[in-house]
This record gives structure tokens, C-alpha cells and sequence, in this order.
């Protein structure tokens, strides 16, 4: 019995010393968990810059591409005006061509109706034919 009682009685000194190991145990815990706290503190603050600075970046190039497609946009239709600008000169290219086949076409009917009057290709009319020459003259003008 003797040594139950000498054991109950260090029973609060050996807690007394288990306290106190604990308690020392306790400041290392609580400086590790400060600094574990700083970190994510510094962590969390870097990574919210971090994100701010991407959505600017991202809204940036956002409004970059935004005017890039109204730009493209203004191209497209500069190039369908041109297209049809170049379409109606086509057409009208065409029609003077066909004007101006015509008009020779004329030219070459009125050479030969010269020719057959004044019996000359170089427009000098024979003698005989100034009649007929100053009558195609009239007509020409």
C-alpha cells in the first residue's frame, strides 16, 4: 500500500511536469501556426493581385478583339462596296466597248461608203464624183 500511496502522491508532480513539457510544446505550435497564418495571409493577398490583374488583362484583350472584329468588320464591307464599284465599272466597261465596236463598226461602213462614192480610199474624190463627195460630207457631220 505504501507504494500506492508514494504513487499517488508523485501522481501531481509527474502532472505538473507533463504540464509544463506541454506547455513548451504549445509556444513552438503557436509560433508555427502565426507563421502558417502569415503565410496564407500573404499567399491569399498574392494570389487575389495575381487574379485582379488577369481579369484586367483578360478584359483588356477582350475589348482589343472587340475592336479588331468591328475593324475587320469595316474591311468586309469596305471590300463588298469595292466589289460592286468594280462589278458596275465592269458593266460599263463593257457597254463602251460594245459602243466603241459599234462605232467602228460605223466608221468602217462610212470609209466604205466614201470609198464607193469618190472611187478613192484616201478620201480624195475623182473628178467626176465631187457630187456625191459633198453629199456624204453633209451627211457626215
Amino acid at each position: 500500500m505504501q507504494e500506492i500511496i508514494t504513487s499517488v502522491t508523485t501522481i501531481p508532480a509527474d502532472l505538473n511536469s507533463i504540464s509544463t513539457k506541454l506547455g513548451q510544446i504549445n509556444i513552438p505550435l503557436e509560433r508555427a501556426s502565426e507563421r502558417m497564418s502569415a503565410i496564407t495571409e500573404k499567399f491569399d493577398s498574392r494570389t487575389e493581385n495575381f487574379v485582379g490583374g488577369l481579369r484586367n488583362e483578360f478584359a483588356t484583350q477582350n475589348q482589343q478583339n472587340h475592336e479588331y472584329l468591328l475593324d475587320l468588320n469595316k474591311v468586309n464591307n469596305s471590300i463588298a462596296s469595292l466589289n460592286s464599284n468594280l462589278l458596275s465599272l465592269s458593266i460599263k466597261l463593257d457597254s463602251f466597248n460594245q459602243n466603241l465596236g459599234k462605232a467602228k463598226s460605223a466608221n468602217s461602213d462610212s470609209q466604205m461608203l466614201e470609198k464607193s462614192l469618190t472611187g478613192s480610199s484616201n478620201g480624195k474624190p475623182k473628178k467626176r464624183k465631187r457630187f456625191y463627195h459633198r453629199i456624204f460630207d453633209y451627211f457626215r457631220k
